[in-house]
């Protein structure tokens, strides 16, 4: 999922979250369309979306889909709310998916004593 902003002719931005398939998400620019637009700048609406988003990554981790257990008539509980409350106090690059790289745990890193040469322990 991907934040958006696009910018009309007439100057006016207009901020949405993008699916991994590309499409603006239907209820989250629904809600931005009827509850916001016409009361924030796009900079506000775009921090919403973002948290929005961030929402929705607890909700891929954890292989929920929160409206549709809603619908459903179930409720979160008192441990769901309080796994969204931790989850929440991440910082939005922590729960990101990183690519590989090529940086070494320093906790794998050690000398060996039987070479000159440092080595890394894969435990």
């Amino acid at each position: 999922m991907k934040v958006a902003v696009k910018k009309f002719k007439s100057g006016e931005r207009y901020a949405f979250l993008l699916g991994e398939d590309g499409v603006p998400d239907f209820w989250v620019t629904h809600f931005v369309t009827q509850k916001l637009r016409m009361t924030k700048a796009a900079t506000s609406i775009e921090q919403y979306l973002k948290d929005i988003k961030h929402l929705k990554r607890w909700e891929e981790i954890n292989g929920r889909d929160l409206l549709e257990e809603i619908y459903n008539g179930k409720v979160p509980n008192l441990d769901d709310i309080n796994k969204l409350k931790e989850h929440c106090s991440y910082q939005a690059k922590v729960v990101k998916d990183k690519p590989a790289s090529n940086v070494v745990d320093m906790g794998k890193f050690h000398l060996s004593k039987s070479q000159d040469k440092p080595t890394i322990c894969v435990f």
